[in-house]
């Protein structure tokens, strides 16, 4: 048997600090995935199904989108994920958001939607086109469907270079390689469509470009390593002391300042099309 036979679908798990980390994801990609929203036509009036769900953030790019008279409906497999989202849609008076705790493989229901969407959950599953098969069944004829999945290019870039920036991410996508994510998801998403019956997407890439001491990416790179460090240890890449995984923030914001460094993170792939 192989790691990735060994290892569950979502490998990253749904602890408490993973939920947080990506609650900060979110807010680094909402203008990537709102963009992508309204590119591929999703408005007012219309009923959108989020598959992996998580904190709910993508539900409530959405939920603002279609308005108080469209509904959105997210699915998740994760209780925890389910609860906290369905707080934070009470926090913020999105009352025409709804959440499920279901699979997206096996989930069914008895009424389609306008719309189906989706956030690096594609990435997760083991066979992605079979997945965004299932889910387009809930999709009425001419409904959109969109999803948008991360590009883990072999190198980030960064203007000087910032060595700890570099390192962190080699460790991760070191990880990435070893567990069998398909690195290259959302260049595949093309073909992925394809695959699943549907006509030929139309894509859009968006990269984030950060700098300066108020930047949320230092915080995010040590969010990151920290969410992948079981696995780091696990597959030899490097060890907890070699990492320290506590400072990382600390040490990544001092030399990105100190070398007014300008860093990138890896770019996201929108795809949208009608069934």
């Amino acid at each position: 048997m192989t790691e990735r036979a060994e290892l569950p679908t979502y490998v990253l798990g749904h602890s408490q600090r993973e939920l947080k980390r990506l609650i900060r994801q979110a807010e680094l990609f909402e203008p990537a995935t709102e963009q992508l929203f309204r590119m591929a036509g999703l408005r007012s009036g219309m009923s959108v199904l989020d598959v992996g769900s998580g904190a709910g953030d993508v539900s409530f790019i959405a939920a603002r989108l279609v308005g108080p008279s469209g509904k959105v409906v997210g699915i998740d497999n994760s209780a925890d994920a389910i609860a906290l989202a369905d707080a934070r849609a009470q926090e913020r008076g999105l009352w025409n958001v709804r959440f499920v705790q279901a699979d997206l493989n096996e989930w069914t229901s008895d009424r389609t939607f306008d719309a189906v969407v989706g956030r690096h959950i594609l990435l997760h599953q083991p066979d992605a086109a079979a997945s965004l098969r299932q889910v387009t069944r809930y999709v009425r004829p001419g409904g959109l469907v969109i999803f948008q999945e991360f590009n883990f290019p072999d190198e980030l870039i960064s203007i000087p270079p910032v060595p700890l920036y570099h390192t962190g991410y080699s460790w991760v996508h070191e990880a990435i390689s070893k567990v069998g994510w398909d690195r290259h998801i959302g260049l595949r998403l093309y073909p992925i469509f394809i695959e699943a019956g549907l006509p030929a997407p139309k894509l859009i890439a968006y990269s984030n470009v950060e700098a300066g001491p108020d930047s949320t990416v230092y915080e995010y790179l040590a969010d990151v390593v920290h969410t992948f460090l079981p696995l780091i240890e696990r597959f030899g890449v490097a060890t907890a002391d070699e990492i320290q995984v506590d400072t990382i923030a600390e040490r990544l914001r001092s030399e990105a300042l100190a070398r007014q460094a300008i860093l990138t993170l890896p770019p996201v792939v929108g795809a949208w099309t009608r069934k």
